[in-house]
């Protein structure tokens, strides 16, 4: 099974296998725990960027946080990538397998509920300060 905690795994893994159910959103200590974090993300966060849309996340810096200039290091830094580019059927093969793990949905379910919530913020934001 791959999410067993091992002693040897990374401790992410051993705390996602311990918060199983509240992670799943199964118990209504999880829901509880979710409801506050979403409601935290918009009243703690000014402005939040996107690592997939790290160049736009740049320019809604600058524009939400008045004296930033976040643009100009990502001009100097020009396109930077994490490496995976050389990875990619390997990546591939393993998001179709993923997507298929009902385990590993049930893991992430809290992470995609607040991820979408932060795509949204970031949607918000950038119409809001009017960044392309």
């Amino acid at each position: 099974e791959l999410y067993t905690p091992a002693r040897r795994c990374p401790a992410w893994v051993r705390m996602k296998a311990m918060l199983e159910d509240d992670l799943a959103l199964k118990t209504k200590r999880g829901k509880k725990l979710l409801h506050g974090v979403l409601k935290g993300l918009r009243s703690q966060f000014r402005v939040v960027g996107l690592t997939e849309q790290f160049d736009r996340s740049m320019r809604l810096f600058d524009a939400a946080l008045p004296g930033a200039n976040f643009s100009m290091l990502s001009n100097q830094l020009g396109k930077v990538t994490h490496g995976s580019e050389a990875y990619n059927q390997e990546e591939t093969a393993m998001i179709l397998m993923l997507r298929n793990d009902t385990k590993f949905q049930s893991l992430v379910r809290a992470d995609l509920v607040i991820y979408r919530e932060i795509e949204a913020m970031f949607r918000s934001q950038v119409r809001a300060y009017g960044v392309s």
